[in-house]
């Protein structure tokens, strides 16, 4: 697992500019508003993978000082009509500042201005809006007792969320969760889908935001809360899905299977372990990255790095 910063013609490159874990082909100039939908979140794996500091001041510079400490300035997703950093941004810093504190790169005290700084009014669209669960979390995260608040908050919203995800599996025909193997995966396209089967779709509560609930509840102290709550995210985690797997259970916790599925994995152009490789579910254009005409499949293997690193498998 070796990350080469000068490369441009692999799949995952960093920005010159912009010091941001981007893939092609959204090169430097389309990397606001293309590439930046995901990039924090991908910046702040790819630390968790690779460890080169640059990543976190990289996700740091998405910050600006102001008289409450720091908040939110830039990374926004106009294609979407979001102008403003979404949670998912906000989490994804949070959780590499965390990173930064306990690898030495960032002072607690930096950590809590970061915390204090960020404005319940994060942007202008509802996705950038302060939740309280998002609130107390974040307390949590630099250890203020308040944000215990935080456990009781998810582990209803885990029982609420896989409740309502095995309902609408009743009755769908769509199996959230199935998955097929990533050489057989082709995505149904949604105008190829009735209205009826895109509305549910859209009702489930998605892979995305499980593996984000799953990073969130990872990061913090460990208790009895935590580990019910894990264990009821288990039950809709796509079967496939070793890196949420990984954050659910633990390295350890791994079956040989699933630790088989890990090593043998082949890195795939969008991010897979966001999503999943359900072809009526998902209709992103996941592909092999070894299938793509003009990358290098070889350097940079960087989603194939991140879920060998998350089980603690060597690249092989």
């Amino acid at each position: 697992m070796a990350l080469d910063i000068n490369s441009k013609t692999s799949w995952w490159f960093v920005s010159d500019h912009h010091m941001m874990l981007a893939h092609s082909p959204w090169y430097e100039t389309h990397m606001i508003g293309y590439g930046a939908g995901d990039s924090i979140e991908r910046t702040y794996e790819a630390y968790m993978t690779y460890r080169w500091p640059g990543f976190i001041q990289a996700i740091e510079s998405c910050w600006k000082k102001t008289d409450k400490g720091y908040k939110p300035q830039r990374y926004p997703v106009p294609y979407l009509g979001m102008h403003g950093m979404s949670r998912d941004h906000v989490i994804y810093s949070m959780l590499a500042f965390k990173e930064g504190v306990d690898t030495g790169l960032i002072s607690m005290t930096k950590f809590e201005e970061y915390v204090d700084g960020c404005p319940f009014i994060i942007g202008d669209n509802v996705g950038t809006i302060m939740t309280p669960a998002l609130w107390f979390w974040m307390q949590l995260m630099v250890g203020r007792r308040i944000g215990n608040m935080y456990y009781v908050i998810e582990l209803i919203s885990a029982i609420k969320n896989v409740a309502w995800n095995k309902f609408l599996n009743l009755f769908s025909g769509i199996n959230y969760g199935k998955e097929v193997n990533q050489h057989e995966f082709v995505p149904i396209f949604n105008q190829d889908k009735t209205k009826w089967t895109n509305m549910l779709i859209k009702a489930y509560y998605p892979t995305y935001a499980l593996k984000l609930a799953a990073h969130m509840v990872s990061a913090v102290h460990q208790n009895v809360l935590t580990r019910w709550t894990k264990k009821i995210l288990m039950k809709i985690c796509p079967e496939d899905n070793v890196l949420i797997k990984s954050l659910l259970v633990g390295a350890d916790g791994l079956s040989l299977s699933d630790l088989d599925k890990a090593t043998f994995y082949e890195s795939m152009t969008c991010d897979r372990w966001s999503g999943q490789l359900n072809p009526v579910y998902n209709d992103r254009p996941i592909y092999l990255v070894s299938s793509r005409d003009g990358a290098d499949s070889t350097c940079n293997d960087f989603d194939r790095d991140y879920v060998l690193a998350m089980c603690k498998i060597k690249a092989v």
